[in-house]
Protein backbone atom coordinates (compact mmCIF):
# COMPACT_ATOMS: atom_id res chain seq x y z
CA UNK A 1 0.00 0.00 0.00
CA UNK A 2 3.01 2.32 0.67
CA UNK A 3 4.38 1.34 -2.01
CA UNK A 4 1.69 2.85 -4.09
CA UNK A 5 2.13 6.28 -2.27
CA UNK A 6 -1.24 5.53 -0.34
CA UNK A 7 -1.90 6.25 3.09
CA UNK A 8 -2.57 2.49 4.73
CA UNK A 9 -5.62 4.34 6.45
CA UNK A 10 -6.86 5.11 3.02
CA UNK A 11 -6.57 1.74 1.78
CA UNK A 12 -10.13 -0.24 1.76
CA UNK A 13 -10.57 -2.36 4.74
CA UNK A 14 -11.39 -5.38 3.12
CA UNK A 15 -7.95 -5.36 1.88
CA UNK A 16 -6.89 -5.25 5.59
CA UNK A 17 -8.89 -8.17 6.18
CA UNK A 18 -7.86 -9.85 2.84
CA UNK A 19 -4.28 -9.24 4.58
CA UNK A 20 -4.84 -10.76 7.51
CA UNK A 21 -6.45 -14.17 6.76
CA UNK A 22 -3.52 -14.87 4.01
CA UNK A 23 -0.91 -14.31 6.71
CA UNK A 24 -2.90 -16.59 9.05
CA UNK A 25 -2.82 -19.24 6.58
CA UNK A 26 0.78 -18.49 5.85
CA UNK A 27 0.23 -17.29 2.33
CA UNK A 28 1.32 -14.18 0.78
CA UNK A 29 -1.13 -11.57 -0.04
CA UNK A 30 -2.14 -10.25 -3.44
CA UNK A 31 -1.09 -6.82 -4.09
CA UNK A 32 -3.10 -3.51 -3.47
CA UNK A 33 -3.73 -2.51 -6.88
CA UNK A 34 -4.51 1.26 -8.36
CA UNK A 35 -7.62 -0.76 -10.35
CA UNK A 36 -8.93 -2.50 -6.44
CA UNK A 37 -8.09 1.28 -4.91
CA UNK A 38 -10.54 2.80 -7.04
CA UNK A 39 -13.09 0.64 -7.11
CA UNK A 40 -13.07 0.75 -3.23
CA UNK A 41 -13.56 4.88 -3.27
CA UNK A 42 -16.47 4.68 -6.09
CA UNK A 43 -17.90 2.40 -3.81
CA UNK A 44 -17.79 4.79 -1.09
CA UNK A 45 -18.82 7.54 -3.44
CA UNK A 46 -22.19 5.78 -4.17
CA UNK A 47 -22.94 4.15 -0.83
CA UNK A 48 -25.80 5.56 1.31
Amino acid sequence: VEHRGLDPADAAPDYWRHVHNRLAAGLEPRTYTSARHLAFRLRRSVAP
